[in-house]
């Protein structure tokens, strides 16, 4: 099978402390052999809520929780979706490291409505960087970080991931961003 995929995030603040976001992926994949057509199309909907509990520029640290859900838009039979709903109670915290550098970690379990279909799975997402700013911080910004992933479906060996990745902010306000994985 040959894929590709580019995930559309909307992020949006609620007040000082609370977001929300929501993403839709896009996929196109080749399932049979070379020369057949490209399918493409939606996968499932995420919807997330988030809430800071703690931050302090002093310490360069911030605490967050929240929940997400992810709805089973996107067509099983296609391979753009899992055909199930998922809850995902998390946890997420940030440490500035020095100048520009940082760390975040992520944690938390899916929890799918269906064990038919899917499996409850426990996750660790953590990422270290270093953001490279163009015209004395008020330019276009570079961040190159490595994010190690673990993912535990229960019952079955865990899942060992390191990704690479760059993100690259799009405007000088610097609120649009493209992250290349």
């Amino acid at each position: 099978t040959k894929a590709t995929s580019n995930t559309f995030v909307f992020e949006h603040r609620l007040g000082s402390r609370s977001q929300y976001e929501v993403a839709l992926p896009l996929s196109f994949q080749q399932q049979e052999m070379a020369g057949q057509p490209w399918g493409h199309g939606f996968g499932d909907l995420e919807l997330a809520l988030r809430r800071v509990f703690y931050s302090s520029t002093e310490h360069k640290a911030i605490f967050s929780a929240g929940g997400a859900t992810t709805l089973p838009t996107g067509s099983v039979s296609s391979g753009l979706g899992g055909g199930v709903n998922i809850w995902e109670p998390f946890a997420m915290f940030g440490k500035g490291l020095g100048k520009n550098g940082f760390v975040q970690t992520h944690a938390g379990i899916e929890l799918p409505t269906n064990k038919a279909k899917a499996v409850n799975e426990s996750f660790l997402r953590t990422a270290v960087g270093y953001t490279l700013a163009q015209d004395h911080g008020y330019g276009r910004a570079w961040t190159p970080m490595a994010e190690l992933i673990l993912a535990h479906p229960f019952g079955e060996p865990t899942e060992v991931d390191v990704v690479p990745q760059m993100q690259i902010t799009l405007s000088k306000l610097q609120h649009v961003m493209m992250s290349e994985i």
